[in-house]
């Protein structure tokens, strides 16, 4: 059985936008991710999804945040410098930039 929630957003451009929540074994499909990995990201504090009752639940944000940190990996960043650079950058773009420049550092 899956119970979909969803919560609105009030911030300027999001008119009537609303976030679908997930719960862990979608996130996994979106992002061909094994639970136990995201499970370890989320001990690892690169993920820190709310909990409803005794479920994570995920959104489209923490779909890109999760993407972001399995390029980085790909990449051999460490995940503890992964999680100073998403401590550092904010928004999925400077991510992806931090990512490209260690890319192009390492090369």
């Amino acid at each position: 059985m899956e119970i979909k929630l969803s919560v609105s957003h009030d911030e300027p451009g999001d008119v009537g936008m609303q976030d679908s929540f997930m719960f862990i074994g979608e996130l996994a499909k979106l992002t061909n991710c094994d639970p136990k990995t995201i499970r370890f990201y989320e001990r690892a504090e690169l993920l820190s999804p709310p909990r409803h009752g005794r479920f994570r639940t995920y959104l489209h944000s923490d779909v890109q945040r999760l993407q972001n940190v399995l390029m980085l990996r790909k990449l051999g960043v460490p995940i503890a410098q992964i999680k100073d650079i998403l401590e550092t950058t904010g928004d999925d773009s400077d991510v992806l930039a931090s990512a490209v420049a260690l890319k192009m550092l390492r090369s």
